[in-house]
């Protein structure tokens, strides 16, 4: 996904193309904050022990993390496309062009 987030999220900047790649390129460390973030609320479980396996209710709400960050990549999808229509910058109308 990050090549097309990418391309999306520079797309139409002008002359802040270089700051928002910058900023970009910083926000992959998401990538190094959220599956800690995950393992810490795992972490917070008590734990009922089934079959040698502990689970409980807090791994089962870790999944939150990563669902709260793909509702955001929806929203800032749909959001971008807005703003990218208004600014004459149509993606779906270069793609479709053919090869």
């Amino acid at each position: 996904m990050w090549p097309c987030i990418f391309a999306l999220a520079v797309a139409g900047l002008g002359k802040y193309t270089s700051q928002a790649s910058a900023f970009l390129i910083m926000m992959i460390l998401g990538g190094a904050i959220i599956p800690p973030a995950q393992g810490a609320l795992i972490d917070l479980d008590l734990g009922t022990e089934v079959n040698g396996l502990t689970t409980g209710p807090w791994t089962h709400m870790s999944y939150v993390v990563p669902l709260v960050c793909f509702l955001y990549l929806a929203w800032h999808t749909i959001k971008s496309r807005t703003e990218l229509r208004k600014q004459g910058i149509d993606f779906d109308q270069q793609i479709s062009g053919g090869h």
